[in-house]
């Protein structure tokens, strides 16, 4: 289901500075919400009657008067309700039927205004919902609520296009590392190809996905922060009171040099996040923190605020706390929820209302940690563009990912372990290809992609056939053919996508004459002849090409050339001098793609060696040949004969330098 998500603003404004100011019903603020009106609005609360009610939720009362804390937690989204409710226009906005998402931004820059629990809000009356429902949790209209301090300005960099965590761990010993540690590897899994790390010190990487650091210090931080850039950072540790000027804050107890914990407040924290190299001033664009209180503002009288607060004052656009204690178990379904979701490129807004129910709907009685959960934000204008793109892009690398396990598995073939590793490697891929997208503006590259797959599959599949017994070599010659027709018929629908109109906007990565070329030569190959009117589309497209103002575009269309050229030759009504004439044309773009090419064994080259050497290896094998001869396809004097597509094969291979 697609979701319109829009976002809804509110503000409480006070005069003065942001700090040293107690909660009062003597205190006014101005709210905001949208083009409607101000109003003077003022909260029920005296701050030591408030901060004793909030002592209650803390748990300091021990689990046996839950039903007491569950009847604050009710009595206290009342009050929320009303404060929202309040506001000119809130209700009104809220108001809105399925199929849509609403995204409520509070800006909240006064201290003791981030002390208010709004996450806990019941839905304000006159919103359209039954006013006895948690705003953020009910599925009427779902709503994900979000804070934001004023001073900071959304990001002009774009959504992180290649994910990249670091871990940063407290003592391992005194919090649930191992889990959390399990949990980003799981989310990583289809994209990670081996969950053994290269270690050093207390610094273990997974390639280029995620560096954990265990114990670590500030410093360890700093460090690592400033050698690579990182898109995510995710904290496990406690949370802990340290002493402030005339009162005391909330931090992060990290690890010393010496080893002892250090209470880490959140803008030493940010600091130590935001690098400057060669490519300019770096910060992650999101930050989770799995610890107890690093949404806790603690005191109100001096600057700071609570830890999250600070770390997305610093400029972090996406910055997820607790308010008040968190339980381990919440901290693991948090962590999972969201960088599962996270690494595929999903919605934030989508995943953190999750989160919420999930929370609420596993642990409420217990603990209420879907109430704890605080949320800063300042995400990017162009947020929703950058998140299509990341999806495409994780579902490339997770598609290649699958194919090279699909491969190593069939590698296998005879050993003890065979059969497991092959069932494993089928479902990886099957799974890869169901989260290629199936709309949106990289509809199509998406279905080349998975045209390619099935092409690949067919081929590692045509091996196992040569290097089986002689009775499996049928069963898997017949099911390369299989995924050769799959690909043929993903082939002719990006094709169709490409020269009918389509309403999303497609970003076309892949060109026309790479597609057409593509569906062309699977057609040849299965038996379905050629269309003169495709390979005349394709071949003034790629001509076309030749004047592209990129070099790498010329080349390609060289490419694309010299197989159209080729697929020639399987016309049977060529004569000899026609079929002369095509050889040669084939054979001057393959020595173009040389010429043009930096190297002689660049990419381009040895890309078009290895499509045309499927011709001679694959396609042209005779074991293909008779196993596509029992669907009644007899091409064997097309592809063979004097002049025919296999010589003409062999004659651009060898101006390709084969």
């Amino acid at each position: 289901m697609s979701f319109e998500i829009r976002t809804v603003t509110v503000e409480l404004l006070r005069a003065g500075t942001p700090h040293n100011q107690l909660l009062s019903p003597l205190t006014h603020y101005l709210g905001v919400c949208g083009e409607e009106g101000a109003k003077v609005v003022s909260l029920p609360y005296e701050h030591a009657r408030f901060l004793r009610r909030l002592r209650e939720l803390r748990y300091e009362d021990g689990d046996e008067d839950t039903a007491r804390r569950l009847g604050l937690l009710d009595d206290m989204g009342v009050d929320m309700a009303k404060i929202l409710a309040s506001v000119p226009g809130v209700a009104g906005a809220l108001t809105r039927g399925g199929g849509s998402m609403t995204h409520l931004r509070l800006v909240l820059s006064a201290t003791e205004l981030a002390l208010l629990p709004f996450e806990l809000s019941k839905v304000p009356s006159g919103s359209g919902s039954p006013a006895d429902n948690w705003l953020a949790l009910q599925t009427h209209s779902p709503v994900c609520i979000t804070r934001h301090i004023r001073s900071v300005p959304r990001r002009e960099d774009s959504w992180p296009k290649m994910p990249r965590i670091l871990f940063v761990a407290a003592d391992p010993n005194n919090i649930p590392f191992e889990q959390h540690r399990q949990i980003l590897l799981d989310a990583l899994a289809p994209w990670l190809a081996s969950p053994v790390p290269v270690e050093e010190g207390n610094r273990a990487r997974y390639g280029d996905w995620l560096t954990v650091l265990v114990n670590a210090t500030l410093d360890d931080v700093r460090r690592e922060v400033k050698s690579h850039q990182y898109s995510h950072v995710h904290v496990l540790a406690h949370g802990a009171r340290f002493e402030m000027e005339n009162d005391e804050g909330y931090g992060l107890a990290l690890s010393d040099k010496e080893g002892s914990p250090d209470v880490v407040s959140g803008g030493r924290f940010a600091e130590a996040l935001a690098a400057l190299g060669p490519s300019g001033f770096h910060q992650p664009m999101v930050v989770t923190l799995a610890a107890c209180d690093s949404g806790n503002p603690g005191s109100v009288i001096t600057t700071g605020a609570s830890f999250a607060h600070a770390v997305h004052a610093a400029g972090i656009p996406l910055v997820v706390a607790s308010q008040y204690p968190l339980s381990m178990d919440g901290s693991e379904l948090v962590t999972k929820t969201l960088y599962e979701g996270m690494l595929w490129g999903k919605n934030p807004w989508l995943l953190l209302h999750a989160v919420r129910r999930e929370l609420y709907g596993e642990l409420d009685q217990k603990y209420h940690d879907w109430a704890s959960l605080v949320v800063y934000e300042a995400l990017p204008t162009d947020v929703d563009e950058g998140l299509e793109e990341l999806r495409y892009l994780q579902a490339r690398r997770a598609l290649k990912t699958a194919q090279e396990r699909y491969h190593a598995a069939q590698e296998l073939a005879g050993k003890e372990n065979y059969a497991s590793a092959y069932a494993q490697a089928v479902a990886d891929w099957d799974r890869a290809l169901g989260n290629l997208r199936k709309s949106g503006p990289y509809f199509l590259e998406c279905v080349g992609l998975r045209a390619s797959a099935h092409k690949q599959r067919a081929e590692d599949d045509f091996h196992r056939a040569l290097a089986g017994e002689q009775e499996e070599q049928d069963r898997w010659l017949q099911a390369s053919v299989g995924q050769l027709d799959e690909a043929f018929v993903d082939y002719r629908r990006a094709v169709h996508g490409f020269l009918l109109d389509r309403p999303e906007g497609a970003q076309r990565i892949a060109s026309l004459h790479w597609v057409l070329v593509q569906m062309l030569s699977l057609g040849c190959v299965l038996g379905r002849g050629i269309d003169e009117g495709l390979w005349s589309t394709a071949c003034a497209s790629a001509t076309l090409h030749l004047e592209h103002s990129q070099p790498v575009e010329r080349i390609w269309a060289h490419g694309s050339l010299t197989e159209l050229w080729l697929l020639r030759l399987a016309c049977s009504q060529l004569g000899e001098t026609e079929r002369s004439a095509a050889i040669e044309a084939a054979e001057g773009h393959a020595a173009k793609i040389v010429e043009l090419s930096e190297r002689r064994n660049g990419f381009p080259v040895k890309s078009t060696r290895r499509q045309l050497r499927r011709y001679r290896d694959w396609w042209g094998h005779p074991k293909l040949v008779a196993a596509l001869g029992q669907r009644g396809d007899d091409r064997e004097q097309r592809w063979a004969a004097e002049l025919g597509l296999l010589e003409g094969v062999k004659r651009s291979l060898r101006a390709l330098g084969d």
